[in-house]
């Protein structure tokens, strides 16, 4: 790189249009609010490559607790590529995460570079994109979340996902846009959905449910708020209810990835997991 020192810094507020920028560019579906959210959740686990002063790269390790961690936003402008600032960028994730459990969604071309480094494959995810219906329906189960529902609401994503997720949901919930439900039984919640506005129309994520049945009742009422529109949705690829699911609507795959582990698949029930919060966070 010419002798020039990159330097990395924690990403500040003012520095996340420019991991947009870079997302955008690279026609990520990004939720147009997700960044903030993670920021405001985790303020010290993005970050920002400069060089002279000029952001040039950016990556995220999201450390959820003492024993687990999430990767995301690996990202280089093109013109500072093949000068091995991915590399610092991915070593910097690397770092962040010390002795945690690190996960992280691969594009399958990079598979042999992760591996490389001790990854090991947990499953690939699909990457839905659908239509919603022109009409949708509302079953008398349905409530939509709010904040003072979080509790419950952290209490069933813990079931499909890794750790609890209280301090990112509390602000999940109340994002711009955001419309949430949960679909519950004798005060139990069996099932609960996020839809959120996207770069190229809206994303679903988490979306969580203890069947097919009552994940179909959530994401026909997430449709009903966005006729005719598209929705994306990412998949695991062992929970083939979703997969049905998502391709019951007028859809297409727009992309795969491959979910990785460091230290090997962690204890969640993933067939409740019928859409992740996002490829960047888990």
């Amino acid at each position: 790189m010419n002798n020039t020192e990159n330097i990395i810094k924690v990403a500040e507020l003012k520095d996340l249009p420019f991991i947009l920028k870079l997302a955008r560019q690279e026609a990520w579906n990004s939720g147009i609010h997700d960044l903030e959210v993670f920021h405001n959740t985790f303020e010290n686990d993005i970050f920002i490559c400069f060089q002279n002063n000029i952001p040039i790269a950016s990556a995220a390790t999201f450390n959820y607790d003492e024993n687990y961690s999430f990767s995301g936003y690996l990202l280089v402008d093109p013109k500072y590529r093949k000068n091995g600032v991915g590399k610092s960028m991915l070593d910097k994730q690397l770092e962040h995460a010390g002795n945690r459990n690190l996960g992280s969604e691969v594009l399958m071309h990079m598979l042999p570079t992760y591996e490389k480094l001790g990854f090991q494959k947990a499953h690939k995810t699909i990457s839905y994109e659908c239509i919603a219906p022109k009409t949708g329906n509302f079953h008398p189960n349905l409530s939509r979340i709010a904040f003072n529902d979080i509790d419950k609401v952290v209490e069933y994503d813990h079931l499909a996902h890794p750790v609890s997720r209280y301090n990112l949901l509390k602000q999940w919930t109340v994002q711009q846009g955001t419309i949430g439900y949960a679909f519950s039984e004798n005060d139990q919640i069996k099932g609960i959905a996020y839809l959120r506005p996207s770069t190229f129309g809206y994303r679903v994520g988490p979306f969580a449910a203890n069947d097919k049945h009552i994940a179909k009742i959530l994401l026909e009422a997430l449709s009903a708020h966005i006729p005719s529109q598209i929705f994306s949705i990412d998949i695991p690829e062992y929970n083939h209810d979703s997969i049905l699911l998502a391709s019951s609507y007028e859809h297409r795959i727009s992309f795969e990835t491959m979910r990785l582990y460091t230290q090997g698949i962690p204890n969640y029930d993933i067939t409740k997991t019928f859409g992740f919060c996002s490829l960047n966070i888990g």
